[in-house]
């Protein structure tokens, strides 16, 4: 089996594909991924996480097709398509082939590929699968099923209009996915389940994380430490409704926290791969604690090392985290027109997040064990997960 990806624009992209591949390839070690990017911003933000880039050399490449022009001109879309010529040729010599597409197929280039894959095998788009969906439908449309802004009611017009081409199926994560992409104008769905629960992923994780972290954390012997992650999310100007000041003293207390309930801990902090500034280590400095570390460590790695993670305003990184057993806390509290969608804190509350509003709290709820250990047990149920890998089977032509 072939597995091709073009153009990936998010990291977070590899994070739903790569289990995917990682757990079709234990009944298939034949399995080869190739991802090709466009854009050298992308392909760097993916060298720089070794845990996803080690992953990928594992079953496949990815590589960088350099082209001139600017991104979006003619000359470059002509430049890129010749390039693409070999991988096209590539395609008709398997025997089964699966191209991964982004959302929707609704390009020239990507109709094309597709087009070419149908000989082969199939288009399969993927969808956000980090969210839930019910927290989407709530942020979107009222209780009677009314979008709440003009915005989504544009976006839904749009979607309905073009009918949406996902190709031989969307792939989405859970039942609780149907409800929001029909209101979406999207239909053809196959429920695959939350990929970073397969199990080749958690094993892979678990095997690799301890080489991964001691290569990029100066820590002697990890296991004889008491860990701890900060995640530094990319929103918390959206859903915390503060500046670039109120991140740094919410850090500030965070760390002291985390000092405070004793241990002499070692604390990671994690930055989300779009974020450009040096806040974090202004952030750093002012804590004037020599045992924090910046890192690009992915997500599932410090989930695995931590005690816990606390997480700067809401993100869907959580699942990393949760997802190989370790507790997960939203701090520092919303915006007060959020509270009347999300009244129990956080957009994850409802998940198994835990919530800590100020510092008094985040402490109290650090030492509660009892609490901890509850929030990562309700986990998985609460997300409805079943793995299923039907759809990648090849069709009976």
């Amino acid at each position: 089996m072939y597995i091709l990806v073009i153009n990936p624009q998010r990291l977070g992209h590899l994070d739903v594909l790569l289990p995917i591949v990682l757990q079709l390839r234990k009944d298939n070690p034949s399995i080869f991924l190739q991802i090709i990017y466009f854009e050298i911003e992308q392909f760097e933000i993916l060298k720089r996480n070794k845990f996803l880039f080690e992953m990928i050399e594992k079953v496949g490449e990815a590589k960088f097709l350099k082209s001139p022009g600017k991104k979006g001109s003619l000359v470059r879309k002509f430049f890129l398509s010749l390039k693409l010529f070999p991988t096209l040729f590539k395609i008709l010599r398997q025997d089964y082939v699966i191209y991964f597409q982004w959302k929707n197929i609704n390009h020239i280039m990507s109709k094309c590929i597709s087009l070419i894959v149908s000989m082969r095998g199939k288009t399969l788009t993927y969808q956000p699968m980090n969210n839930h969906y019910l927290e989407e439908m709530r942020r979107h449309f009222d209780e009677y099923g009314l979008p709440r802004t003009e915005r989504v009611v544009r976006l839904r017009e749009y979607q309905f209009r073009k009918k949406i081409d996902v190709g031989d199926s969307a792939l989405i994560n859970s039942v609780d996915s149907l409800n929001y992409f029909a209101m979406m104008g999207l239909s053809n769905f196959n429920i695959i389940g939350y990929t970073h629960l397969y199990p080749e992923y958690i094993n892979y994780a678990h095997k690799y994380y301890l080489n991964h972290l001691i290569t990029e954390v100066p820590i002697d012997d990890p296991k004889n430490h008491i860990i701890y992650g900060i995640f530094v999310n990319k929103y918390w100007g959206r859903w915390g409704g503060r500046d670039d000041s109120w991140f740094i003293e919410k850090f500030c207390e965070v760390a002291e926290s985390l000092r405070e309930i004793g241990g002499n801990p070692i604390i990671l902090v994690r930055s989300h791969p779009t974020l450009t500034t040096d806040i974090i280590q202004k952030a750093i400095k002012r804590t004037k604690y020599n045992k924090i570390y910046e890192t690009h460590l992915h997500p599932t790695i410090i989930g695995i090392a931590s005690k816990a993670v606390i997480g700067l305003s809401e993100s869907t990184s959580y699942h990393y985290v949760m997802g190989v057993g370790s507790p997960y806390i939203d701090y520092g509290g919303m915006r007060p027109e959020n509270y009347a969608l999300f009244p129990e804190g956080s957009l994850n509350a409802s998940y198994g997040t835990i919530v800590a509003v100020d510092k008094d709290e985040l402490r109290e709820k650090l030492l509660n064990e009892a609490l901890l250990n509850e929030s990562v047990k309700n986990y998985k149920p609460l997300l409805k997960h079943k793995m299923n890998l039907s759809i990648f089977k090849k069709s009976k032509w």
